[in-house]
């Protein structure tokens, strides 16, 4: 039986000899590029997008001007003022408005009361008539200026607003400093004192120069103001609304020249 030897390695001895060792050749392989189904960015682009070159922004002032459509923009300045109203059609030149309206043709009283500065409306006239004519005994033979009389009587007493005909100018609010001859015979709706407090305007006043009457009134088919700036001592804020008043060669402005309370 043979001997047998011990061989002891030590750590260093070992780390030479697996250097001295011929380290094994690894032969190399070609495999053909397998094509990805994924792409390498994020974002796929095309061929024609991949060669597109960016936009250039540029510091200076040059602007592009882009726009979803046809239509063409109107540069708007930084001054943003209302425009000019359209200045107003000037006024129409007065006329005689003591001509007979239209539907008072063939009523002597309608025209009487016409004289006297009051319009009404054919239908309101007729119906008066009538209503006189079987309550009044001997109506129909009565002279012109009785007729009217009466009608007039139950003029006073009715809503003018409602039977007017309007005999003040169609343009009278762009009237100014225009003194229109003759009379005519309005309807006053409300009466206010505008020279006292709100809550004392609707009380009872003496007529003076501390106190200032707005009227509010209509010719049936238009409505204007007049002011008192001249005491009238037969008018007062607490006067019943529906009174008429009668005004003679009055100039427009809105200020009230003359006033009788019929």
């Amino acid at each position: 039986m043979g001997r047998r030897r011990l061989v002891y390695y030590s750590d260093e001895d070992e780390g030479e000899n697996n250097n001295n060792q011929p380290q094994p050749q690894t032969q190399s392989q070609t495999h053909p590029e397998q094509p990805s189904s994924l792409p390498s960015s994020p974002s796929p682009t095309t061929n024609n997008e991949a060669h597109v070159s960016p936009l250039e922004i540029s510091d200076d002032g040059d602007f592009v001007e882009v726009s979803d459509d046809d239509e063409e923009f109107i540069d708007v300045s930084d001054n943003l003022s209302p425009p000019s109203p359209p200045s107003p059609p000037p006024p129409a030149p007065h006329s005689d408005h003591h001509m007979p309206h239209p539907s008072t043709f063939g009523c002597p009283v309608g025209d009487f009361l016409q004289g006297l500065g009051l319009r009404l409306k054919r239908e309101w006239l007729d119906a008066c008539v009538q209503g006189l004519e079987r309550s009044v005994l001997g109506f129909e033979g009565l002279n012109v200026d009785v007729k009217a009389k009466l009608c007039f009587e139950r003029f006073l007493v009715s809503d003018m607003n409602q039977f007017g005909g309007g005999l003040l100018p169609e343009n009278v609010h762009s009237l100014h400093l225009v003194d229109l001859p003759g009379r005519y015979v309005l309807q006053v709706d409300e009466i206010v004192n505008i020279s006292c407090p709100l809550k004392s305007r609707y009380q009872k006043a003496a007529p003076g120069i501390k106190r200032c009457l707005k009227l509010s009134m209509t010719d049936g088919v238009q409505r204007v103001f007049g002011m008192e700036y001249r005491p009238i001592k037969d008018l007062d804020a607490l006067s019943p609304a529906g009174l008429k008043v009668s005004l003679s060669s009055s100039l427009f402005r809105l200020f009230l020249v003359s006033v009788s309370v019929l």
